[in-house]
């Protein structure tokens, strides 16, 4: 099961109906990249992180289009896309995505898990910058959560997603809050699990402190400080359009 089949906190697009917008295709590929462009294909990009060509929802909403992921030294990666709506403008197609930690099932050999009552360090934290993308997407740092340190092939009680940049606006606004001097609105819905997502005025460059950020959470009722972090994911989801994306320097623990 993907990391984002559950995933419901979707909204109305900003673009209307013709929000498919075009994009420069073509990422000059180094001699030495790494490059695939198949549904479920993995790079590495440094020891336990893996990048993911990850087209979830292509199926589901009847969409056609192509995909790529690329890697460029142990910080460097991207994609390039094109996909039509297919029979859902508002529904994910894709979610092409640095991946570290748990994934339905097993870790993979990365730090995690670690609960949240446990202090924080600075291993939490993720860069990502020089970020840029067109189509219609949003960009998010995705995380989960269980009460359980090893919850298998079980859901997860938490979806935390931290928002980079995006062309949708999400929906189900609970509050706004401060977070390490960045202000964000935040929405929730539930589905199989409870999903937040703290949305900051966009930018192409940040640095995000996961522990943080699950604090807040828990200090608004939202969380629970028992809960164990599993793992961060990065990347776009591509509802429709065609584009392209480089995460120039992108860190994680």
């Amino acid at each position: 099961m993907s990391l984002t089949m559950g995933k419901t906190l979707r909204a109305v697009s900003a673009l209307g109906a013709a929000a498919a917008i075009a994009g420069t295709m073509g990422v000059s590929q180094p001699a030495n990249a790494g490059w695939c462009n198949t549904n479920g294909c993995t790079l590495t990009l440094t020891g336990h992180i893996t990048v993911r060509n990850n087209w979830w929802g292509v199926a589901s909403t009847g969409a056609s289009g192509w995909q790529d992921v690329w890697t460029n030294g142990s910080a460097n990666w991207g994609s390039d896309f094109s996909w039509n709506a297919g029979n859902n403008q508002y529904g994910v197609k894709t979610f092409a995505d640095t991946h570290d930690g748990w994934a339905w099932g097993g870790f993979n050999g990365s730090p995690f898990p670690q609960q949240i009552n446990w202090g924080g360090s600075s291993w939490i934290k993720s860069t990502a910058n020089n970020y840029w993308c067109n189509g219609t997407q949003d960009t998010i740092w995705d995380c989960f959560y269980s009460y359980s340190s090893n919850p298998g092939s079980s859901n997860p009680n938490t979806e935390l997603e931290v928002w980079l940049t995006a062309s949708i606006n999400p929906s189900g606004w609970i509050y706004n809050t401060t977070v390490d001097g960045v202000f964000y609105n935040v929405y929730y819905q539930h589905g199989n699990w409870d999903i937040l997502a703290y949305v900051p005025s966009y930018a192409s460059s940040r640095t995000v402190n996961i522990y943080d950020i699950s604090k807040d959470a828990c200090n608004h009722g939202r969380m629970s400080t028992n809960e164990y972090l599993l793992n961060i994911d990065f990347g776009p989801e591509i509802y429709q359009g065609s584009g392209s994306m480089n995460c120039g320097q992108f860190y994680a623990p």
